[in-house]
């Protein structure tokens, strides 16, 4: 489906999940809108995580997982709030997320990204002696089936237990983040790591999600090659990230190339993905560090398009196909060739 998908900030608070002020004609009349236009309508929450602003929060002292020694479980989202974890074994508290989902999903929105999903994974005291991986389970049952037919993209989810609950699964880390707006090639080279380890899943167990596509300035030619290629290799959700109407017209007509289009949603696998997940990165996520492994240079995908990533500081040597890239028009044959630091190549028969 053609989504078009409202993200974090339209509500008023997490927890509270009405229209905040600027969406002033209510989020029901929003979808409408959306759909008129031709797109299926999206939403975004996080279904699992409470402000302790909100009034959810403030109404319901007794809803909040708690640890071992009696304190609420605490999350901060990149320190921009304070948020409790939602006992989903509470009566009332699964009620009252049964009815908000049941609520949204009657508005029109039928694809909806629920979000920081590990939350309801997270070892605590509840209501009920559950483990956090058996409340995971309950409360992805109770999500799943108050969205009704509508579209899940599990995203901050645990991999297996989240198997079956969901259509897509985002598979790899944000592209930009609020402190840093600008995309960076090391935002696409975790991205790209992600996917190697994670391609088998597409297709099989849900369709990957590798977060939006972003190629604004200050990318130049060859990172956009490189951004586009990326999202070629992961094959799933072509989500477009960027002010199309701030984007150069070549910039945007690439992201929305047929041919580039047309390769998605096939399987395909990584030339060595073991590479991808061959260490842990160092620091906080905070400090975004950056990782020091160097994703896989080569994909394949099963009707023969090759891809060819170099998400490193350096050009490198690759070993290339015949035939025609996508990227560029260019036709040549098999052989070796250079391929530039922050470039991408996407090769047809």
């Amino acid at each position: 489906p053609e989504v078009f998908q409202i993200d974090d900030g339209w509500q008023v608070r997490w927890g509270d999940w009405t229209a905040g002020e600027d969406f002033p004609s209510g989020m029901a009349a929003l979808a409408q809108d959306i759909a008129a236009a031709g797109f299926t309508p999206g939403l975004w929450l996080a279904p699992l995580y409470v402000s302790r602003d909100s009034e959810t929060y403030q109404n319901h002292p007794d809803w909040w997982v708690r640890d071992l020694d009696g304190a609420e479980l605490a999350f901060s989202n990149l320190n921009t709030d304070d948020y409790a974890v939602l006992d989903i074994t509470h009566p009332d508290a699964a009620a009252w997320l049964e009815q908000t989902i049941t609520d949204i999903a009657a508005q029109g929105w039928t694809y909806l990204k629920y979000d920081f999903l590990y939350a309801g994974a997270q070892v605590g005291l509840r209501q009920e002696d559950i483990t956090g991986i058996e409340a995971y389970h309950r409360a992805m049952t109770l999500l799943r089936e108050a969205s009704g037919d509508a579209w899940i993209l599990a995203c901050g989810a645990p991999l297996l237990p989240s198997v079956g609950y969901a259509e897509s699964f985002r598979t790899g880390s944000d592209i930009a983040f609020e402190s840093n707006r600008d995309p960076e090639r090391a935002f696409y080279r975790w991205q790209a790591r992600a996917t190697a380890a994670r391609r088998f899943t597409h297709g099989r167990w849900w369709w990957m999600d590798p977060d939006q596509l972003i190629i604004r300035d200050p990318f130049d030619a060859s990172e956009v090659r490189g951004a586009l290629a990326s999202g070629v290799a992961a094959g799933g959700t072509w989500m477009l990230g960027d002010d199309l109407t701030a984007l150069e017209d070549d910039r945007r007509r690439a992201l929305l190339d047929p041919a580039l289009l047309a390769t998605l949603g096939q399987p395909g696998r990584p030339e060595r993905p073991l590479l991808a997940v061959s260490g842990l990165d160092a620091g906080p996520v905070i400090e975004l560090a950056i990782p020091n492994d160097v994703a896989p240079t080569t994909f394949t995908l099963d009707d023969g398009t090759v891809v060819l990533l170099n998400f490193g500081e350096e050009a490198v040597e690759v070993d290339g196909p015949g035939g025609v890239n996508l990227l560029t028009g260019e036709a040549a044959s098999a052989g070796r060739r250079v391929l530039e630091a922050g470039d991408g190549e996407v090769w047809v028969p």
